[in-house]
Order: structure tokens, then C-alpha cells, then sequence
């Protein structure tokens, strides 16, 4: 293996042969840029330093670059050696691809070629996980997916998921064990009030069962009492039913035989009697007709009033309705417009001194226009001035001459509607004027009496007999207070209902704290599940990776997880707390064991500042590159 360096560091261009199959050793003073040998390796490989981090441009002088094992970097260009002939890189990417396979990872070959390389990876933004998975993938063995597959297929396999996973079944177990608590404490113990004892129910119960009968003996009473009230309220109401019925005015007359007799004898005696009631009935109810129409026509005349002013003679309303024909046909004739006021044309178009010869000319046009604007307008004047003088006044006298005449036609039409007025003679001779001996008189007297005493009759017969006065109602009976035993034996019962609920409370208050136990149980259960799961992904990681440590047989440095962090032990404390000697020797021999176990034996194995080891024993096998400080000389490279 082969490097050249150009312009970097120390070295202006140099090149350096590294036997794979011997230990090289190179010397010289602490500036004489061995370790600059190391980064010009891994910017030729990667870009970076020896470190992993990006590559110090300030190292570089001018156009300088270096290559190592077919690779090589100046600048910011990048070349693969392919038989020989450099080929330029195109992207990061495409040139890493390019490179053996044992250099296209830059964690890994880096962890094995460059001393304390993993120190970067340890202390990483990542905080050890980027060692971790550096590790994992260059040692053999089962990883922690294989350990995680023995978990159910339902377990999470990520610690996140997991851990977010514990948190929410904590809370729920959390949640469910308080709401258990709640429940459970606030199942009722203290009972309800006692009611009253059984000896002062048991005397209520006897008190109530004495006064059955009293109490049976009030509602009859109340029942009694009742019919009294009603068969007083029908006496009072036949009695007032009974005084509505007022007896006729006159004295009881009967109809006889005699009165009868002495009616017809005078009726068959006296014919021309007979005839002369009938005609003075007939002539007093036309009287009472003609009478009543007579009233109706004065009230009707009543309303009439005449017009207060003479009305016009027929040739005047003909006079009137020509001039009012005339003045309407003259309103429908069409009129000529109506000029507006004109101002005087001449005069404003001539009041401007002249400006000038072309300013004069339009003057003169301007006055000219304004003659013939005044002359036309002076014409629609002349037309306007002899359409108004031809016109008509409205004739006032003939419209008021016509309302007079429409007025008394009004007037003429009701009175000729009212008519004549209806003749009233005198009033007749009365019926009872005619008959002479009063015989037909006291006849119909009687009759009229018995009409009146039979419809009262009648009337006191339909009411029907009076009622029997009821009989006086007894005392009212006395029922014994029974509210302080209906009291007690109400309190009891409520006492009882109080009681049942108290223990059908109890009952359902157990019931939900013994399921909020349950399940609170349930989810503690499931928390602890989950936690296991937890574990096991969480440790997953460090058991795969700390088996595969193990089979590298080197305790000097062991990569361990603690407390979920990922550290590194020297001879058994914080690899800071150890000497720089045991480091370099501790840090010497795991990256051997690291390079055998991963299989890249073709990397490079450097060792840093070898002097300061302190008589520790520094391993050494093929591919190993020791550096050394002396005290003096320049820097040279040997093969053993």
C-alpha cells in the first residue's frame, strides 16, 4: 500500500510504502507529521480527518492533495486509480462506491485503522448509538432484531414505541388504581337513621285499627250530611220556583151557561149590531194602517230640503252646456310650444372689442347667428302671444248654472218618488160603543180571565207538590287524632326504604369498586408486560453487541451499556480515568481483535505515540503501523 502526500502539512510531496504483511515502524521527532499521515489517509479515502470530521482546507497548501491504495483527493477533486489510470469521481456518493469494499464504510474502517477513532463515535451527536451501530454491523452474530423476535408479534420493537407504549399504560394503570381507590372509599359504611322502634309502631298500628269505625262513622255522617244539604237546597228551590208564579190581576171568572145565553140572545136579537162591530173593527184597523202610513210619509217629507238657490230655465242649461262644450273642444286642441325666456343675442355677441381681422370675422358670424336667434324666437312669441289671445276663459257661470240644474233634478226625483200623501179619516165608532147591553162585553171578559187563571194553574200544577222537609242532620261525630301514629308509622316505613337503599348502594358501590380492582389489576398487569418489553428492547442493543464483544476476548477494553448509555472501560473504570499508555495499548489490541473478527484484514492498524505506553506490552501483527516518538532526526519508515 502506497500513500503520497503533496502540500499537506509538513510534507510538500512524499510518498509512503506500508507492507500489509509486516509491522512498519515509523519514527521521528513530534513534528515531523506522523500524524499527519493519518489524516492524509482518510481525506484521501473519505475527505474527513483521522477524527471523522470534515478535513482541515488549511492543511492543504495550495494545489496539494494526497493518495492511498487507488484513491486519491486534491482539492475539491477526486480520482479512482483503475489499472493504473486515475479516473475522475463524480459525486461523494459515486466515488465512495467506487472505492474496495473494505473502505466504503467510513465508521467502520475508520474504528479499525485510526487510534482513539471511536472516542468521536462515543461522544457523537448521537451520544454512543452511532459506536453502537458501527459495531453491530462489522461483528458476526445475532443482532437485536433476533433477540427481538422472540418477543409476542404484538411487542413493539422500537424503544420509543415501547417506551410510549409504558408511559400510556402507566398512566392508565395510574388512572385505574385511583379510580379503584375512589371507588373503594367511597363505599358507604355508615348506615342510615334508625326509625322509630317497634313498640311505638306496633301501639300506632293498634291506635289506627281503633278508630276504623270512628273514622267509618265520620263518612256516614259526612254522607248524611250531604243529603241534608241537598234536601234543604230542593225546598229552597221549589220555594223560589213557586213565588215566580204570579196569580192574575183580576178576580177568577167563570164562563157560565148563562153569560153564554145572554151573549147569543143578544147577537140574534140585534143583527144590525153584529154588523156594526165587524165594520167598526174592519174601519179601525184601516184606520190604524192609513195612520201608520201617514207617519211614514211625514218622515220621509221630513228629509226633504229644497234647493236654496232658483233653478236655471231650459235655455239657459242649453246655453250653459254649449259654452261648456265649446271650452272643453278648445282644452283638446293641441298647442304650440310654450318660448322659453331669450337673452339678447346681438348685444352679447357685440359687446367684445375686435381683437383682430380672423377674431372680427367670427364676431360678425357670431352676431349674424344671433340675429336669426332672436328673430326666431321673436316668431314663436308672435305665435304663442295669438294662440293665448285666441283662447276662451272657462266658462265658471255655465259649470254653476248646470250644479243648480242637477241639484233641483235631484229634488224633483225624491219628491216625485215620496208621492202623495196617504188620507187619515176619522177614527171609527168603538166596539164597545155599539153594544148596548155589555152582554158580549162581560162574555169576553170571562173568557179572557179563564185563559189567565187556567195557563196559572197550569204552572203551579207542573211544579208539583212541595218537598218533605229533610230531618235534622245528628252532631257531628268526633274521629280520634290519628297524625302522630300515621307520623310514626310513616317515619318507619321511610326508615325501611332508607335501609333498602342503603344496601342496594353498598351492594352497587362494591360491585364497581371490586371491576374498578379488577381492572386496575388488569392494567398493572399489562404495565408490567410492557416494561418487560421495554427491557428487552432496550437491552436488546447491548446484549447482541456485548455477546459479540465477548467473543473478541479482550478485556482491557470493554464497549458495555450502562444505565441505557453506551460507555467504554479500560481495565475495568471510564476509559478517561485511564492512563494514556493504558489507552493506547488497550485501544491497540481491541482494534486487532476488531479488524480479525470483522473480517477486513486488509485495513491498516495504526498506532499512536507507542513511546508513552509506559513498558506496557503493545500487540503486534501483520498490517500493524507503529508510531514513534523520539528525541531527535528526521522521520523514517521501516518494515521489521
Amino acid at each position: 500500500m502506497k500513500l503520497r502526500i503533496q502540500g499537506i502539512g509538513p510534507h510538500t510531496d512524499r510518498s509512503v510504502e506500508f507492507d500489509p504483511t509486516a509491522v512498519t515502524t515509523i519514527s521521528g521527532p513530534s513534528t515531523s507529521g506522523k500524524s499527519t499521515l493519518l489524516h492524509a489517509i482518510a481525506f484521501a479515502l473519505w475527505g474527513q480527518d483521522a477524527t471523522g470530521a470534515k478535513f482541515d482546507a488549511g492543511m492543504v497548501s495550495g494545489t496539494g492533495g494526497a493518495s492511498f491504495d487507488g484513491a486519491g483527493r486534491r482539492g475539491t477533486s477526486r480520482a479512482i486509480v483503475v489499472d493504473g489510470t486515475p479516473t475522475p469521481g463524480g459525486t461523494e456518493e459515486q466515488f465512495r462506491a467506487a472505492l474496495p469494499k473494505h473502505y466504503q464504510d467510513p465508521e467502520a474502517a475508520g474504528l479499525v485503522m485510526f487510534p482513539m477513532r471511536w472516542i468521536s463515535l462515543l461522544e457523537g451527536a448521537q451520544g454512543g448509538l452511532a459506536l453502537r451501530a458501527a459495531l453491530d454491523r462489522m461483528l458476526p452474530g445475532p443482532t437485536a432484531a433476533d433477540l427481538l423476535a422472540e418477543l409476542p408479534k404484538t411487542a413493539p420493537r422500537e424503544e420509543k414505541t415501547a417506551a410510549t407504549l409504558v408511559t400510556t399504560l402507566r398512566r392508565d394503570a395510574s388512572t385505574a388504581r385511583g379510580r379503584a381507590s375512589g371507588l373503594r372509599s367511597a363505599v358507604p359504611t355508615t348506615p342510615p337513621p334508625a326509625g322509630p322502634i317497634d313498640e311505638a309502631v306496633a301501639e300506632a298500628r293498634a291506635l289506627l285499627a281503633a278508630s276504623a269505625a270512628a273514622v267509618e262513622d265520620l263518612a256516614a255522617w259526612r254522607t248524611e250530611d250531604a243529603e241534608h244539604r241537598a234536601g234543604l237546597a230542593a225546598v229552597a228551590d221549589w220555594q223560589r220556583r213557586r213565588d215566580a208564579i204570579v196569580a192574575p190581576g183580576f178576580e177568577r171568572v167563570l164562563v157560565t151557561a148563562d153569560l153564554e145565553e145572554a151573549a147569543g140572545a143578544e147577537r140574534a136579537t140585534n143583527d144590525a149590531t153584529a154588523r156594526a162591530v165587524e165594520a167598526a173593527r174592519a174601519a179601525g184597523n184601516a184606520h190604524a194602517l192609513a195612520s201608520r202610513a201617514a207617519a211614514e210619509w211625514d218622515a220621509r217629507a221630513a228629509g226633504l230640503v229644497e234647493p236654496s238657490e232658483p233653478g236655471p230655465t231650459a235655455d239657459e242649461v242649453d246655453t250653459a252646456r254649449e259654452a261648456i262644450a265649446a271650452w272643453e273642444e278648445q282644452e283638446r286642441a293641441p298647442r304650440p310650444t310654450q318660448p322659453i325666456l331669450a337673452r339678447d343675442w346681438v348685444a352679447f355677441s357685440t359687446a367684445t372689442p375686435c381683437p383682430g381681422a380672423k377674431a372680427c370675422q367670427i364676431a360678425n358670424r357670431s352676431a349674424e347667428d344671433a340675429e336669426k336667434r332672436n328673430a326666431d324666437h321673436a316668431a314663436v312669441w308672435a305665435t304663442w302671444d295669438a294662440w293665448s289671445a285666441a283662447q276662451a276663459p272657462r266658462p265658471d257661470h255655465a259649470f254653476a248654472a248646470m250644479d243648480r240644474a242637477q241639484a233641483w233634478a235631484r229634488y224633483n226625483s225624491r219628491v216625485t218618488d215620496l208621492g202623495k200623501r196617504p188620507e187619515v179619516h176619522a177614527e171609527p165608532t168603538p166596539v164597545s160603543a155599539i153594544y148596548a147591553s155589555g152582554a158580549q162585553e162581560a162574555l169576553d171578559a170571562a173568557r179572557a180571565s179563564s185563559r189567565a187563571w187556567a195557563t196559572h194553574d197550569a204552572r203551579v200544577e207542573a211544579l208539583g207538590a212541595r218537598p218533605t222537609d229533610p230531618e235534622p242532620l245528628r252532631p257531628r261525630p268526633e274521629a280520634p287524632d290519628t297524625t302522630q301514629a300515621t307520623e310514626t308509622i310513616a317515619s318507619a316505613e321511610r326508615a325501611a326504604t332508607r335501609l333498602a337503599d342503603h344496601l342496594a348502594a353498598v351492594a352497587r358501590a362494591e360491585a364497581a369498586a371490586t371491576a374498578a380492582e379488577a381492572d386496575a389489576t388488569q392494567a398493572e398487569a399489562l404495565l408490567a408486560t410492557a416494561e418487560g418489553w421495554l427491557v428487552t428492547v432496550r437491552c436488546a442493543p447491548a446484549l447482541a453487541l456485548g455477546s459479540k464483544l465477548a467473543s473478541l476476548g479482550w478485556d482491557a477494553m470493554r464497549v458495555i451499556d450502562h444505565e441505557g448509555k453506551t460507555r467504554v472501560e479500560i481495565n475495568g473504570r471510564p476509559w478517561y480515568l485511564a492512563s494514556h499508555g493504558e489507552r493506547v495499548a488497550a485501544d491497540a489490541g481491541f482494534r486487532l481483535r476488531l479488524r480479525a473478527a470483522a473480517g477486513l484484514d486488509a485495513l491498516l492498524v495504526f498506532v499512536d505515540d507507542v513511546t508513552s505506553v509506559g513498558g506496557l506490552e503493545i500487540p503486534t501483527a501483520p498490517g500493524v503501523v507503529l508510531l514513534v516518538t523520539t528525541a531527535g532526526g528526521d522521520m523514517e519508515v521501516a518494515s521489521a
